[in-house]
């Protein structure tokens, strides 16, 4: 709907009689209201007013200031809805890269980890391994010279 036919439909309840509480309950199906004969609008009006007592405001007269500033909020009311949806988009697509974003740099760094400790690891097991061998080397040497001091002997 657009902004001049939705101020031109509220303006038309209005006229025919209609409080703001009531024509506020309304905008959601304003064109279909405006659509209805002007005697089915009147039965409308009348049913409503059971459920919504007028209030002071209808009583009072408003100015023309006030009446310029009631279109105007009612017309910028979907313009900012819409900017307010597409805002809350920009920001969840910001939150879902930030939190991407943190999320493989934890697992970056805890992989590194995990490779750091399997380094570590085997490092310690190779350093085991040589000193194993060397003691065996050592004790194969002294047998074989204890072996050749005998021999001469």
């Amino acid at each position: 709907m657009e902004c001049e036919s939705a101020m031109a439909y509220v303006k038309q309840l209005r006229e025919e009689g209609f409080s703001t509480e009531q024509i506020d309950r309304l905008l959601p199906k304003l064109e279909e209201v405006a659509a209805l004969k002007e005697e089915d609008r009147r039965e409308l009006r009348k049913r409503m007013e059971q459920f919504l007592p007028e209030t002071k405001k209808d009583c009072m007269v408003v100015s023309e200031p006030e009446q310029n500033f009631q279109r105007m909020y009612l017309g910028f009311g979907g313009a900012v809805t819409e900017l307010l949806r597409q805002n809350n988009e920009s920001l969840l697509a910001q939150m879902d890269e930030r939190v991407s974003n943190r999320i493989l740099k934890e697992m970056n760094y805890l992989f590194r980890e995990r490779e750091n400790l399997e380094e570590e690891r085997y490092r310690k097991l190779d350093r085991t391994i040589r000193e194993y061998q060397a003691a065996r080397q050592r004790t194969s040497l002294e047998e074989e010279r204890k072996k050749r001091r005998f021999r001469f002997r």
